[in-house]
């Protein structure tokens, strides 16, 4: 008799979004200087590309927003760990946070800090005013800053719970805009379309949570 591991697929949706930008330019600069438009391209690029990158962080997944990795996250739980940690700190968190997920049956390999949070954390002293080391902790997980995710937040996940779909690459239209015409101005819309898949089923894969609630939970008691 062979083993029967079975699952059943479950109807979703997830929104595919457009994210754009728009900028007005003279006829005459586009004209005028060879360059301008090249630098104007990439500029629009760059606002696209980070609104796009905030979105697949942060997005509440609304009509009008793309579904964030931190909407469709799973809250951390200290597990095993609760109350049974003297004086936690970041390192503590990031490293329970990592045993979660892989106790759920998957492989960490994403961190994600405030800025502010990951320099506190470098910063932090044992108690003979010498710095800790603790990325042995991490068995070589990146930390990655981002200022898109606010303080005192924390983000570890498995790169393969999360699906990035371009349904539209990045191209830029030129054309009229209201009275554009008039005042001899150009308006250059950049814009592509995008959807970030996450499984219900992987969203073990990605804990998010809160630093200083974490080190309370994690707190030895007494």
């Amino acid at each position: 008799t062979k083993n029967q591991v079975d699952f059943d697929f479950v109807v979703e949706r997830t929104h595919v979004q457009k994210i754009t930008a728009f900028i007005k330019v003279s006829r005459e600069m586009l004209k005028d200087v060879s360059y301008v438009q090249s630098a104007i391209n990439e500029e629009l690029r760059a606002v696209v590309f980070d609104k796009l990158a905030t979105e697949v962080l942060n997005g509440t997944g609304t009509a009008t927003t793309i579904n964030g990795i931190t909407t469709a996250a799973t809250a951390y739980s200290a597990g095993d760990f609760a109350l049974k940690v003297e004086a936690p700190n970041t390192y503590d968190v990031l490293r329970t946070a990592i045993t979660q997920i892989t106790l759920a049956g998957y492989m960490p390999n994403v961190m994600v800090l405030n800025p502010a949070d990951y320099g506190l954390m470098l910063m932090t002293k044992g108690t003979d005013a010498t710095y800790v080391d603790g990325q042995f902790l991490f068995m070589g997980i990146p930390v990655i800053q981002n200022a898109a995710l606010s303080a005192d937040k924390f983000l570890v996940y498995d790169r393969n719970a999360i699906e990035l779909y371009m349904w539209e690459n990045f191209n830029i239209e030129i054309g009229y805009d209201g009275n554009d015409l008039t005042k001899n101005m150009i308006t250059m819309v950049g814009e592509l379309r995008a959807c970030n898949v996450i499984s219900t089923n992987k969203s073990a894969g990605i804990v998010y949570g809160t630093v200083s609630t974490a080190k309370t939970a994690l707190t030895k008691a007494g």
